[in-house]
């Protein structure tokens, strides 16, 4: 277990198993949230978060994979917002502080890397997958990538390089798609991450893992609405007017 104390939040976290009084902590927390804990395959992941407590309001458990080779799992806090991001194995999460609940959870195919905060944007890098979200868990844009990938951000710029081919864009704004059903990378990109969420979410045939996930890349409204925006999520009391 490993404590971490920034401004008047402690925040707890653990790798491997569950901490003895786990079940005390879910048990007293305001918000407990369990993800798959009964896969044994997978890697466990505990994060908690007190404030002015012993007792953790925040208690969230999980298992993961990957959980090797640079896939750890990863925390950020904004502390102005009251904004908490936690990524491990493919599922990103964001919860609010303020009162306590989960604002969302995401997918990143084939692992999380880590979290990035610059300004009033938080960055996600992943395996297949560049993101950004405002300071309040509202998801700005998202683009795909393939190792070997960096990204460097440099005044409000981001310097992508994804096997040799370079691209800057705006932070908030990311990078600029063309008409996702003309262009073959974005086709593939959609396929590959339709064909991952059928085969794991549905449990398909390979056969029709692809048939649907390919229906669904092929269809212009549905390509359009992977890169559109979510609905803002509700704010918090510190929200800008």
């Amino acid at each position: 277990m490993f404590k971490l104390s920034i401004g008047p939040y402690l925040i707890q976290t653990g790798q491997g198993k569950l901490p003895e009084l786990y079940p005390e902590y879910a048990r007293r927390a305001i918000l407990s949230d369990e993800f798959d804990l009964q896969n044994a395959e997978r890697t466990h992941c505990f994060v908690s978060v007190a404030r002015a407590s012993v007792w953790p309001q925040l208690v969230v458990a999980q298992t993961f994979s990957p959980s090797a080779g640079g896939f750890e799992p990863g925390v950020l806090l904004v502390q102005e917002t009251e904004t908490l991001f936690i990524g491990a194995g493919e599922r990103p999460l964001a919860y609010r502080l303020g009162p306590f609940e989960r604002l969302w959870e995401d997918t990143c195919d084939m692992g999380f890397w880590g979290w990035e905060q610059h300004g009033e944007v938080v960055l996600m890098r992943a395996e297949l997958e560049l993101a950004a979200w405002d300071c309040f868990g509202k998801k700005l844009w998202s683009t795909f990538v393939e190792p070997p990938w960096d990204c460097v951000v440099k005044d409000d710029r981001i310097q992508l390089d994804v096997m040799g081919d370079k691209s800057e864009f705006d932070l908030a704004k990311g990078p600029k798609h063309p008409l996702p059903w003309l262009d073959a990378s974005t086709l593939l990109a959609n396929f590959i991450r339709s064909f991952f969420r059928s085969w794991r979410q549905t449990g398909n045939s390979q056969k029709n893992a692809v048939t649907s996930c390919w229906a669904s890349v092929i269809d212009p409204p549905s390509v359009i609405a992977q890169f559109a925006a979510p609905q803002p999520s509700p704010r918090s009391r510190l929200s800008p007017t």
